[in-house]
């Protein structure tokens, strides 16, 4: 029972969304200012009109949104009534409130992974550590003010059109795996892309056909996962929260033959780890047994240590010459990520693929930029690692610290190198919510990745009734994935904010959506105005609505009221759906009408008489 509780949740039914999938889709929903009923119903209301909420979608229960974002059911409640009021959803008793029809067209739908919800908003949290995006480097922001000196200018006497990519930059990319990262590779092995993100897409869509089975690290680059559902793959993840088991991973691939396994061996996203050496090489004799698999090593981070220590060699390095071994890299995560220069290092006949396929796409990334890049890795590319390197460190530093300090039972495996902290939450017998959390924290002013977004083991739960699927789920909702991109001082008051959420958290937790909140978030409403907030014992009530308002939820409690006030004004006389209309019409008094009307006071007699006020039997019931 509690297990199709758990998937109506996640996939609201048929003919509807769950909340936690709404949720994803919802963004950053409460970074901008104003009432957070008002907030949501906005948001809800640019997904319909997008098309990403398509009409007729049934959306999630108010007690289900409630607790998945972390705020009063009574939010919900009047946002969905904004949304009626304007025309944008209608209810019914027994089916729900759903998404009415409206001007949109099929090919609007988007189904992209929440990850990159943010990447489209236009409000900014007072700190992002979802988006691992690094300062650019001041050997690169030189190179750009005076592109002539990297060597910039000779690419503007061709087409610039380059669909395996600048021939210099190419070349520039085959030295530098071959002398600084022990990857024998030659120019023709390699093609440039437009970012590591552009790489795997071209490899999914070149090698991996809809259904065919691919495996992946849990948890993984959330990029890659968007890439994969994209193309209809079925994902199959491995854990791998303290390091890929080799023993599982050779299990699987006997088992279900994947079109492609995906694998970050080095400062792993999002846990940081670096995989054994005697590991590599059992990926690369499995590789050897498995030849119709393509095997992708990501090497995007590899080049991010935390220490001094190199890195093992790539996947690749192992056998060179072994064509399904992949290799997939980014300049991004090091340089700047303006620059968006990736690269494929494959067999020769793959590469002809994937650039059959990026020419398709877009005709070559932009040659002006590829030139550059290729003068920064002949010239300045050490001191630029060396650069990063300390810039990493004191931001690592000044986040796990600060963390310790106002966090102490948070828990993370220490990174080899990377990004981003893969946090565990505490939680009584591992029920800790990242996702109501990340909600949480996001009113707190920051913005953090709730660990089902980086689970395939997540995403495919709410579709099986395995046991294992349900708990690799269960332990993704347990993590949060942290970014260490910001500047120190911001991260450590992103710290701060972040403890402030979880005492939130967990108060609202121990009282539930529909009951009195904590004494210190605790007032009332008179008339519109909030009258000894925060007084012990008193409960904070919102005229025309049901049930208890914490005021964390509503900020401007005062001026909702007044908002929906203004609303209704404006608003055509026109029927609402019966039994829904949760904030009464301006002028109702308790004493005139009844709003949520039963059935039974309502019934019509043959005769057309109501049954109103009398008994089962008939007889008077003896009120009046």
């Amino acid at each position: 029972m509690w297990a199709s509780m758990a998937a109506s949740r996640r996939t609201g039914g048929p003919g509807g969304i769950g909340a936690v999938a709404l949720a994803d889709l919802l963004g950053r929903w409460p970074a901008a200012d104003g009432p957070l009923y008002r907030l949501l119903a906005t948001r809800i209301a640019r997904l319909a009109d997008t098309g990403e909420l398509p009409a007729g979608l049934r959306l999630p229960a108010e007690r289900d949104l409630a607790a998945v974002l972390s705020v009063s059911r009574n939010t919900v409640a009047a946002a969905y009534q904004v949304l009626r009021d304007e025309g944008m959803a209608e209810s019914r008793q027994g089916a729900g409130t759903r998404i009415v029809p409206h001007r949109t067209t099929p090919a609007a739908v988007h189904r992209a992974n929440g990850f990159f919800a943010g990447l489209l908003e236009n409000s900014v949290p007072d700190a992002d550590l979802t988006l691992a995006a690094v300062d650019c480097a001041p050997q690169v922001a030189a190179a750009l003010a005076d592109p002539s000196a990297a060597g910039a200018k000779s690419v503007t006497a061709t087409s610039g059109y380059f669909p395996l990519g600048w021939p210099g930059l190419r070349a520039a990319i085959a030295s530098h795996l071959t002398e600084r990262l022990a990857l024998p590779a030659d120019p023709a092995e390699v093609i440039v892309t437009t970012g590591g993100q552009q790489a795997m897409d071209l490899l999914i869509r070149c090698e991996v056909l809809p259904g065919q089975p691919v495996v992946v690290e849990d948890p993984t680059f959330p990029g890659a996962l968007d890439a994969l559902y994209r193309a209809g793959a079925r994902v199959i993840g491995i854990p791998a929260g303290t390091g890929l088991d080799p023993d599982r991973l050779e299990h699987v691939v006997r088992t279900h033959r994947p079109a492609m396994v995906y694998l970050i061996p080095t400062h792993h996203n999002p846990t940081g780890l670096v995989m054994a050496t005697g590991h590599r090489r059992r990926v690369a004799r499995l590789a050897a047994a498995h030849p119709d698999t393509l095997f992708v090593d990501d090497m995007t981070l590899a080049e991010l240590p935390l220490g001094d220590h190199p890195p093992p060699p790539p996947l690749a390095a192992l056998a060179p010459r072994q064509p399904n071994l992949v290799s997939v890299g980014s300049l991004s995560k090091l340089y700047w990520g303006g620059l968006r220069t990736g690269w494929v290092r494959a067999g020769a006949g793959l590469i002809a693929r994937v650039a059959a396929a990026k020419a398709a796409a877009d005709l070559g990334s932009a040659a002006f930029g590829q030139a550059i890049v290729a003068g920064l890795l002949a010239d300045e590319h050490d001191d630029i690692v060396k650069w990063r390197r300390e810039w990493l460190r004191a931001r690592h530093d000044a986040l796990s610290g600060a963390l310790r300090t106002h966090l102490p039972e948070w828990t993370w495996p220490e990174p080899d190198g990377g990004l981003t902290l893969w946090v565990r939450l505490p939680g009584p017998g591992g029920l800790a919510d990242s996702n109501a959390f990340a909600q949480a924290a996001l009113r707190h002013g920051v913005a953090v990745v709730p660990g089902r977004l980086l689970s395939a083991s997540a995403s495919r739960a709410s579709a099986t009734r395995a046991g294992t699927s349900r708990a690799s789920a269960g332990q993704a909702s347990e993590y949060l994935r942290l970014a260490f991109t910001q500047p120190p001082d911001v991260l450590a008051r992103s710290a701060a904010a972040l403890a402030r959420a979880s005492r939130r958290d967990r108060r609202l937790d121990q009282g539930g959506p529909d009951q009195p909140v904590p004494g210190d978030q605790r007032g009332e409403l008179i008339g519109g105005e909030l009258a000894s907030p925060g007084r012990t014992g008193r409960e904070h009530h919102v005229t025309g609505l049901r049930g208890r308002v914490p005021d964390g939820d509503l900020h401007l409690a005062g001026q909702r009221q007044a908002e929906l006030g203004e609303h209704r004004a404006r608003l055509p006389d026109r029927p609402r759906p019966v039994g829904e209309a949760l904030v009464p019409p301006a002028g109702h008094r308790s004493g005139r009408r009844n709003p949520f009307p039963s059935r039974r006071r309502h019934r019509r007699t043959a005769a057309g008489r109501g049954t109103a006020g009398r008994s089962r039997r008939g007889r008077p019931s003896g009120r009046r």
